[in-house]
């Protein structure tokens, strides 16, 4: 929590010596770029296409993967286990640019997110769960860049989602369908943005 804390003041915060006046932090309509980035997820990667000096369309993909091995025990002893899942995240929306204090820019950005997840867990024995999860909801972020060069940057954002979720769960003993919300806490993202 307190790491989180940190990169948010630093992002909203940067010291005075990196906010020096020039004009490389301005964009153009018809330019892209591409954001390489992680944190929260195992990989992130986004593409902007600028339709002013100030806003950009962004498609933006997401993956979050978690793989763990180990042993089940109940009464009758001691299996392997696993408990792998993968889950795909991509938002389509629009980023809206604030005026460049010097190389620094600050964003924010609304994006409709649609999302899987697949899920497997084996507790040995017969004893299987398979998870798939279709979810879509409205996504959220706020950031800033460091403009290093007029074609490369170094920045973070840090974002919220919410929306509608539909599950099923595949047992050996059944299978439950079923459908609800989700909330997507505060997430942060680093990436390298490079402009061409």
């Amino acid at each position: 929590m307190q790491a989180r804390a940190l990169v948010l003041s630093v992002l909203c915060f940067l010291p005075g010596t990196l906010l020096g006046q020039d004009d490389s932090a301005s964009f153009h309509p018809g330019q892209w770029a591409m954001q390489f980035g992680g944190g929260s997820s195992l990989f992130n990667l986004g593409v902007l296409r600028f339709t002013s000096p100030k806003s950009a369309w962004l498609l933006d993909f997401d993956v979050t993967a978690v793989l763990v091995s180990g042993k089940f025990t109940d009464i009758s002893g001691t299996s392997d286990a696993d408990d792998k899942s993968a889950t795909g995240l991509l938002r389509l929306g629009r980023r809206s640019y604030h005026r460049p204090r010097g190389k620094v820019v600050a964003f924010h950005s609304v994006a409709a997110e649609f999302g899987y997840q697949y899920r497997k867990l084996d507790l040995g024995g017969g004893s299987r769960q398979v998870i798939n999860q279709w979810s879509t909801g409205l996504y959220t972020d706020v950031g800033a860049a460091y403009r290093l060069t007029s074609g490369l940057s170094l920045g973070g954002n840090a974002s919220v989602s919410g929306g509608y979720v539909k599950r099923k769960i595949e047992q050996p003993l059944g299978t439950l369908k079923g459908n609800g919300f989700y909330f997507q806490g505060l997430q942060v993202l680093f990436a390298v943005g490079i402009y061409f």
